[in-house]
This record gives C-alpha cells, structure tokens and sequence, in this order.
C-alpha cells in the first residue's frame, strides 16, 4: 500500500537523505577522533618511546643479573617481583636425528604400535613435534639428538595493565552489541 501524500521514491530519497547526513555526521566524530589520537600521539610519541627504551635496557639489565647469579634460583627458579617475573625457565631444545630410517625403525622397535603411530607420519618420517614431548633419555635411545636445551633467563610482567583496559574496553563493546542484538 502506497502512501498518497509521501509516494515510494520519496520516502526512498527522504531516507538516503537522512542517512547521508548521519553518515556524514559519523565521519565527523571520527576524523575529530583521529584529530586528536594524531596531536595525543605527537605528544606523548617521544616520551612513550623514551619510556619504551628505558624499560628494554632496565630489562636487558636485570637478565644479566639474573644469569650472573644462578645461585639466587635454585629453587623455585623463577621469582615474582613486583609483578616481574625473574629467574630461569626450561628452553624446550631443539631436536634431531642424523638417519631418518634409523629413527623411525627405533621407534618402531621400541614403542607400541599406538605410540609409534602417534610418532611417526604416514610418510615414514619422525614427528618432531610429538617427539619434542618425550624424554631426554628416551629420545637418546632412539637415537634422536636433543640441542640447545637447558635453562634460560626470563623477565617479563604477569600482567599488563593496558592488557586489562584493552580487554575491558572490548567486553563493554561486545556486551553492548550483543544488548543490541538482543
């Protein structure tokens, strides 16, 4: 049914003309957002950098002195220092074999049928990745040769405030989606 005062095309005009303008209001907002996310930026740029720095070689400083002293990280081997975490962590080493048959025929002849299944690919190939999740003394036997393994330094925050004002700002913004979906 046809409204005789207002017919079909100028509604349809009347319409694109109403979103036209909020669009072009929108686009307003916006670039008055971008306008001052660019001056904010130009003038926190230089000491966020600053700031970025001094933490990198405050960071660099502190693992030094961790390395320098494994005997203050024996046990536990990391410590939480003012939300820091300090100490040594397992590196999980780098695996690998010289003969990949010799391996694979290992694997066969020591394992199950069901393990070695998991071990190896159908194209006869050792699995590194699920290799990597057996023991140092199993993977010997196999003749599999574990590298770069061993303890490494860690610093590095538990938490991260921005993370938390980030996440918090997009849970607000799902939730109002989703009460606006509903």
């Amino acid at each position: 049914m046809t409204d005789p005062i207002h017919p079909p095309m100028e509604q349809i005009e009347q319409l694109a003309a109403a979103i036209r303008q909020q669009r072009d209001a929108l686009n307003h907002e916006c670039q008055h957002v971008q306008d001052q996310t660019r001056r904010i930026l130009r003038d926190t740029g230089p000491s966020i950098q600053r700031r970025a720095e001094q933490i990198a070689t405050d960071e660099k400083t502190l693992a030094d002195l961790v390395e320098k002293n494994p005997e203050l990280f024996t046990k536990p081997k990391t410590k939480v220092l003012h939300g820091i975490k300090v100490g040594f962590r397992k590196k999980p080493g780098k695996i690998s074999w010289k003969k990949t048959a010799n391996v694979v025929a290992r694997i066969k002849a020591r394992l199950s049928i069901n393990d070695a299944a998991k071990l190896i690919r159908t194209e006869e190939v050792p699995d590194k990745e699920a290799l990597e999740k057996l023991p140092a003394q199993t993977l010997r036997a196999l003749g599999v040769t574990v590298t770069d393994a061993g303890d490494t330094v860690v610093v590095a925050p538990t938490d991260s405030d921005l993370d938390k004002l980030v996440k918090g700002f997009m849970d607000a913004a799902q939730a109002a989606v989703e009460d606006k979906a509903a």
